[in-house]
């Protein structure tokens, strides 16, 4: 069994952590809302120590395999993105976020600029 969640169970989590939480507000009885709010903080710090499987793509481009095959120390290999472009985080292999290349120490870090919304992915596959 894999340590990381496919979207859709992702997915199905988020949901029902979403209807949890309508049906909390819908609750009358004050202990009793404190116990679905109890409850739903369990089963979310059940989700949040899961490992998602992220990276963070400086650029693209399409090579041919022979080009591939024939790289040495030191060649560089030129992309189609421009140097003013946000990169992207992906998460699951979804992008999720947009931001700069940063130095921290002897690391890279990435600085998020912007979040995409789940709205902003739907459109983008279509």
């Amino acid at each position: 069994m894999s340590d990381i969640l496919t979207r859709e169970e992702l997915d199905r989590l988020l949901k029902e952590g979403k209807n949890a939480a309508s049906r909390e507000s819908s609750l009358g009885d004050p202990e009793q809302r404190q116990k679905s709010t109890d409850t739903n903080k369990r089963k979310l710090e059940l989700i949040l120590d899961v490992p998602v499987r992220s990276r963070v793509v400086v650029g693209k481009t399409t090579k041919k395999l022979r080009d591939l095959l024939a790289l040495k120390p030191g060649m560089i290999i030129e992309t189609e993105n421009y140097v003013t472009e946000y990169v992207e985080l992906y998460v699951n292999d979804n992008v999720i976020a947009l931001g700069e290349v940063v130095v921290v120490g002897e690391n890279y870090g990435l600085r998020v600029k912007q979040i995409i919304t789940p709205a902003e992915r739907i459109r983008k596959l279509k």
